[in-house]
C-alpha cells in the first residue's frame, strides 16, 4: 500500500506532452528557449503495464484542461512498459538502518619504497630522513 490510501498501481498519472522551441526576442534580437504543453492524457498505471507490456497503447492528447474534440491534439502511443523499483542510498540508510563506518589506511609497506635521489616520501631507506 502506499501513502493516500490505495496501491500504486491503480493510481491516474497525467502525461504531458511538451514542445521545446526557440524563438528569436522581438527587444534584444538573441535567441531564447521556450516551451508549452502540447498536449496532456491522462493515464491508467495498471494500463500501461498491463497492455502496454507486450503491445502498443494510444491515448488521445488534448490541450492543457480541456477533453472536448475540437481540443484534440494527436494521439501519444507508448510501448514496452514496464514498472521497476529503484532504490536510493537513502532508502538503505533510513529503512534498513545501515551505518557507514570510514576508515582510514596509511600504507608503510615496502611495496612503495624508491630509491629515486630527488623522490622523498615517508617510508624511505635514505639515512637521516
Amino acid at each position: 500500500m502506499s501513502q493516500g490510501g490505495g496501491p500504486i498501481i491503480s493510481r491516474l498519472i497525467a502525461i504531458q506532452v511538451i514542445e521545446i522551441y526557440e524563438e528569436k526576442n522581438k527587444k534584444t534580437k538573441e535567441m531564447e528557449k521556450k516551451e508549452r504543453v502540447f498536449g496532456e492524457a491522462v493515464v491508467r498505471l495498471r494500463d500501461l503495464v498491463t497492455l502496454g507490456k507486450d503491445s502498443e497503447i494510444g491515448y488521445q492528447l488534448f490541450e492543457e484542461g480541456k477533453k472536448s474534440i475540437l481540443s484534440r491534439r494527436g494521439e501519444l502511443l507508448l510501448r514496452e512498459c514496464s514498472l521497476r523499483k529503484f532504490y536510493t542510498f537513502l532508502d538503505l540508510h533510513v529503512k534498513n538502518s545501515l551505518n557507514i563506518v570510514p576508515i582510514v589506511a596509511v600504507d608503510y609497506s615496502l611495496a612503495n619504497l624508491t630509491f629515486d635521489e630527488n623522490c622523498y616520501c615517508l617510508h624511505t631507506l635514505k639515512p637521516g630522513q
